[in-house]
């Protein structure tokens, strides 16, 4: 990971930069007057979604706990998932999020193949739904006569789904058998030193991962709509700002397009994939408002949807790590 003032500095020089190549006649007069003109009215509301995502994604993560026989409260959940995506923020193409995760969650004291079972279904909650959300959003953008200029976007769509509902199936189904090819793998000598450490985890996790596997259908559609809700509240967020400036747009087509353009933010190599995401929505945006009303959007949705990570992930991941309670055990089967 990157350290956090390298992070911030990296993240606002590419997103400066990505403005001025998309908007180059931007002047920050423009900037100031659109954002003087932002319905105050509507804050609540904005604050009001982040919330409710960061307390949805964490029912989710209770959820899966659960599983495992630990239980968290709502709050160490919620601990969890900002720290989650701060991780993401300072790494690049957002990599660090499962890392986070599942580092917070040993501290908070699930054992490690516990934790690493938990952050695989979280991995797996997202995949799923972006699987299945990017063709249809898709879908939708194109019978709205909207397009992203990149050629055989469909193939690479359909491709990506596939191989994400693929990968989704093996960790959920045929994990313990992938952890059992890789306990073979490291029996080489090369690495020996690695060998009794190593064999003992992915064999507990294995069992671990099992506990996802053998649950009911049921469980596992009501883990995915909460997959759907999480990602529903946070793409809600720039429809709101969008509102509360003035732009006209519709939440369908702004939906869409986030599912979209976020889905290949995976792939890119900079803290948060800071750049891309500016780069991205404003060149999608273009035209439809005033390059300083645009500029503005785009400001305020990052300051709500990264820069604001820099500030409450290390503060919430930083309590739940000072002030940690024992993971209280419950029975797997009774969930």
């Amino acid at each position: 990971m990157l350290r956090l003032w390298q992070a911030i500095s990296i993240s606002l020089v590419l997103g400066a930069l990505s403005l001025w190549i998309v908007l180059p006649n931007l002047s920050l007069k423009d900037i100031r007057t659109a954002i003087d003109d932002f319905d105050l009215r509507l804050i609540p509301l904005i604050v009001g979604l982040i919330i409710a995502w960061w307390i949805t994604a964490g029912i989710r993560t209770i959820a899966l706990a659960s599983r495992v026989g630990s239980r968290l409260t709502l709050w160490q959940a919620v601990q969890t998932h900002v720290f989650g995506v701060f991780s993401s923020t300072i790494t690049p193409a957002g990599g660090g999020n499962s890392f986070g995760i599942a580092f917070l969650l040993n501290r908070l004291g699930l054992s490690p193949q516990n934790a690493t079972a938990v952050t695989v279904m979280t991995l797996v909650g997202d995949m799923t739904f972006f699987a299945w959300a990017v063709p249809a959003a898709f879908v939708l953008l194109t019978r709205r006569g909207l397009s992203l200029p990149i050629e055989n976007l469909p193939l690479f769509i359909l491709g990506l789904s596939a191989l994400s509902l693929t990968a989704s199936y093996i960790l959920v189904f045929k994990l313990p058998l992938t952890t059992r090819f890789i306990a073979k793998l490291i029996s080489f000598p090369l690495f020996r030193k690695l060998q009794p450490r190593s064999k003992i985890f992915l064999n507990k996790l294995g069992l671990a991962s099992e506990r996802f596997s053998t649950v009911s259908w049921t469980w596992h559609v009501g883990f995915h709509i909460l997959s759907g809700l999480s990602r529903l509240l946070y793409f809600s967020i720039f429809i709101i700002i969008l509102v509360a400036l003035g732009i006209n747009i519709s939440p369908i087509s702004m939906y869409s397009l986030q599912v979209v353009i976020h889905n290949f933010a995976f792939v890119v190599p900079s803290p948060g994939a800071s750049g891309y995401q500016e780069v991205a929505m404003s060149y999608a945006l273009k035209g439809q408002a005033p390059p300083g009303l645009l500029s503005a959007t785009i400001l305020i949705w990052r300051l709500c949807n990264h820069y604001l990570y820099f500030l409450v992930g290390p503060l919430l991941g930083g309590l739940a790590i000072l002030t940690k309670g024992p993971i209280k055990p419950t029975d797997p089967s009774s969930s």
